[in-house]
């Protein structure tokens, strides 16, 4: 049986990990992984381990952790059309410069808190059942296409095709970048242009100056697959139409600023409106399964694999409150818990998360949590041990 700790990819860094469980620790029974074991036999028995895991959830000190908090919904999609109401009325007051890049800043923070909305309601934490056939839809609609500009349907499909198979090469869209090659497998079937070729040897620095342009690339391919996908008719116009909303809203508080303040502070707002999203949402991401175990597109595995080695937990500091840091990243640091109970609310995340951590050393199943910045030490170290030898670079890689 391969060591527990060992939950990256072969050619990523050992890093020490919360919870750290080693093969003769524990008696085979108990073991993750047992040598000789048949896959039919190896899934049956981790699924029997997901379902008392998910019984302990269900049955916590707390009550259902997975059921819906439809109140805490509300609440949090107040304070945050609240705070973006508190920007408008900052626009109103701003005289410099410096105003207009801090006003940009928190509408960029904004635009994330109400895309992790909209991952909820996605993920069917809020109105389930016939609760969701009245507003689901509506309400995705109206946070992914009117308020950011995204086509739902597109996130959707992505999000859908991530959860089920993260971190494997051809099936996990978010590993699939021209750019960025995650394992050396995949930097073998990369472009061998010289561009690529420097731009992959370079990616563990490069790779945070990609971070504040994925918003607006994430408007443009959602709109292109929109148009390419074809969804049911009513749902493409009807999306089309929110998308057409959302610009028509920016264009016009464009042009109002440059109306009563000029140009300069309408392209400061929107240099640092577009660039903060999406560098916070980038961040939020770059440390859920990055530098994490990845496996070949031939490679199988049962769902525990899937959702517990390619995931990462993230924990915050004294100064930094793991309440605070769930509230920031929308529940995403809590990663192993979100994929294993997609339908968990986010407010129950963190009571799910050491339900996970005990049931992981009771079993002997490999967990990682580490603080953020290890986390983002890591995803760089990852990057920069994959294309190491590719090239000799100027910056070192």
């Amino acid at each position: 049986m391969p060591p527990a700790h060992k939950h990256s990819t072969t050619n990523s860094p050992r890093r020490p990990s919360l919870t750290t469980v080693t093969s003769s620790e524990l008696p085979d029974p108990k073991a993750f992984f047992i040598p000789g074991e048949s896959e039919k036999t190896k899934r049956r028995r981790h699924n029997a381990l997901f379902q008392e895991l998910k019984t302990r959830v269900e049955n916590s000190k707390d009550g259902n952790l997975l059921e819906a908090r439809n109140g805490w919904f509300f609440l949090n999609c107040i304070s945050v059309h609240l705070s973006i109401a508190f920007a408008a009325w900052l626009c109103f007051q701003a005289t410099t410069p410096v105003h207009w890049v801090g006003i940009g800043i928190l509408a960029g923070i904004n635009s994330v808190q109400i895309g992790m909305l909209g991952h909820e309601v996605g993920h069917y934490q809020y109105f389930r059942g016939k609760d969701h056939e009245k507003h689901g839809d509506l309400l995705r609609w109206y946070l992914g296409n009117v308020c950011l500009g995204i086509a739902w349907s597109w996130w959707v499909a992505k999000h859908f095709a991530h959860h089920t198979t993260p971190n494997k090469m051809g099936s996990d869209p978010d590993i699939e970048f021209d750019w960025l090659a995650f394992t050396k497998e995949q930097l073998a079937e990369k472009n061998q242009d010289s561009v690529t070729q420097f731009l992959l040897g370079n990616q563990w620095w490069l790779f945070w100056f990609y971070l504040p342009w994925q918003a607006l690339n994430a408007r443009q391919t959602s709109f292109r697959s929109l148009k390419k996908e074809s969804p049911r008719r009513e749902d493409f116009r009807f999306q089309v139409i929110g998308i057409g909303i959302h610009a028509t809203l920016y264009l016009l508080i464009l042009g109002a600023i440059v109306l009563f303040d000029g140009w300069i502070p309408m392209l400061l707002f929107t240099a640092f409106h577009q660039w903060t999203h999406g560098l916070y949402n980038s961040l939020v991401f770059a440390t859920n399964h990055k530098g994490m175990k990845a496996y070949l597109a031939t490679e199988i595995a049962t769902f525990l694999e899937f959702q517990i080695l390619t995931s990462r937990d993230v924990k915050g500091y004294w100064w930094l409150p793991d309440a605070i840091l769930t509230q920031g990243q929308g529940g995403l640091n809590h990663q192993v818990a979100h994929h294993l109970f997609p339908l968990a609310p986010r407010v129950n995340l963190g009571k799910i998360q050491k339900i996970i951590e005990e049931f992981c050393v009771e079993k002997g199943i490999p967990y990682c949590r580490e603080s953020v910045h290890q986390a983002y030490w890591h995803v760089g170290a990852n990057f920069k041990e994959v294309s190491g030898d590719l090239i000799e670079s100027p910056m070192g890689a």
